[in-house]
């Protein structure tokens, strides 16, 4: 189940225009969907490799899933104060969440812990990351407490 796709906090960019002739990956979302086994999936790679399009076709494809409710955010203009709204969606939508987070940079918007209190505060949410750079998601002390699993940009 979708919440609020296509709608953005206050303050968030507009949404970039998606072809309409897109190719499905499938292999690609299957392999996001493998890694979702774990409390975050980074998805890192160069600009211009299809992290954008791979999160919005991963919702997609989870559109009709009536057991998880999927959110799609801009980590690069998301500030922490939304997040309490994306926790309000996921509390009254399914009993399993994912958060997609687009454009992840530790200088803009969210951080590594704006997503490790995210994470704390819901058991049932996994959280997708497209970024560009290393994040502090990377950390050894993280990983005592969290699962993060690194995809590749070939993937993408």
């Amino acid at each position: 189940m979708l919440i609020d796709v296509e709608t953005a906090p206050d303050g968030i960019r507009a949404i970039r225009r998606t072809s309409r002739f897109w190719t499905t990956r499938h292999e690609a979302i299957a392999r996001v969907r493998e890694a979702m086994s774990s409390d975050v999936v980074l998805l890192r790679g160069p600009a211009g490799v299809g992290k954008t399009s791979l999160l919005r076709q991963f919702a997609a494809s989870m559109e009709h899933d009536p057991e998880r409710g999927v959110q799609f955010i801009d980590g690069g203009v998301t500030g922490a104060k939304e997040l309490s709204r994306v926790l309000d969606a996921f509390s009254d939508g399914p009993s399993l969440h994912v958060l997609l987070i687009d454009n992840f940079n530790e200088a803009e918007g969210l951080t590594t812990d704006d997503v490790l209190a995210l994470l704390r505060a819901d058991t049932a949410l996994r959280i997708v990351v497209a970024t560009r750079q290393a994040t502090g998601l990377e950390s050894p002390l993280v990983a005592l407490e969290f699962d993060v699993q690194v995809v590749p940009p070939r993937t993408c």
